[in-house]
């Protein structure tokens, strides 16, 4: 996928037979996708992946978790059904701002995640959603194992990006093994 984006939401479907699609929000601010002009569509991990395609938008609703949106060109349902599974996205520069202390996804992945002991537990693959908490999907290439650590204040004790390195403090059970 394209670093130079922020992804914000995803088409999951159609939506009536004059080229709206629903977005499914990616974003914690409400409302995000009904605030925007513009977006950029991109395909979620194409084997030969096409540039980003800037869609200005040109109707929007809000509903239930994201958006119904319609774009300029896309008229019927037809055009509308070639956009499904397409995510969405904002240039980062035109990302929102976060609070101190608050990070984007992207920021985090890649960091190197070790305990307050010094040990190295591997790299963050990818933050996963939940409604309770997001979990981060840290692999350790050395031993061959996945460790997921919740992203709650009590396990997460620093973020340090500019040092590219994650400090958790490891509560019992949540690594198997030495």
């Amino acid at each position: 996928m394209n670093e130079a984006y922020v992804v914000i939401g995803r088409v999951t479907r159609t939506h009536g037979i004059r080229g709206e699609v629903v977005v499914e929000s990616c974003s914690d601010i409400p409302d995000r996708l009904t605030t925007l002009e513009r977006v950029w569509l991109l395909e979620p991990e194409a084997a030969e992946p096409s540039a980003p395609r800037e869609m200005t938008i040109t109707g929007v609703k809000s509903h239930r978790a994201g958006a119904i949106l319609r774009f300029e060109g896309i008229a019927t349902m037809e055009a509308a059904e070639s956009l499904r599974g397409a995510l969405v996205g904002v240039p980062r520069d035109e990302a929102a701002p976060l609070a101190p202390g608050e990070f984007y996804a992207f920021q985090l992945v890649g960091l190197e995640v070790v305990t307050t002991s010094g040990e190295r537990l591997g790299t963050l693959r990818e933050v996963l959603h939940y409604p309770a908490h997001d979990v981060y999907e840290v692999w350790d290439e050395a031993r061959g194992r996945e460790v997921l650590l919740p992203a709650t204040s009590n396990v997460v004790l620093e973020v340090d990006l500019e040092r590219g390195v994650m400090v958790v403090e490891l509560l019992e059970g949540l690594v198997d093994g030495p």
